[in-house]
């Protein structure tokens, strides 16, 4: 069984993207996953969140991806 590469600096910059393009075109949206992560909401956990509410997967991924980022801040 072949072991899956990771690229952790690759992960981090598309990380770092989607939370800039929140901030940059729904900073509502960034403010309170801001919020949610603060008060120690999980990526996971955000995007389960985000389908259940909106059935919008891309949405969903860009939201785990920067409260991803926001963890590491």
């Amino acid at each position: 069984m072949s072991k899956n590469k990771t690229f952790p600096a690759l992960e981090e910059a598309i990380n770092e993207e989607s939370y800039n393009y929140l901030s940059e075109n729904y900073p509502a949206l960034a403010k309170a996953l801001e919020e949610e992560v603060k008060a120690g909401g999980k990526p996971e956990d955000i995007r389960r969140f985000i389908m259940a509410q909106t059935q919008r997967e891309a949405l969903a991924l860009r939201l785990e991806q920067a409260a991803k980022h926001l963890k590491k801040q």
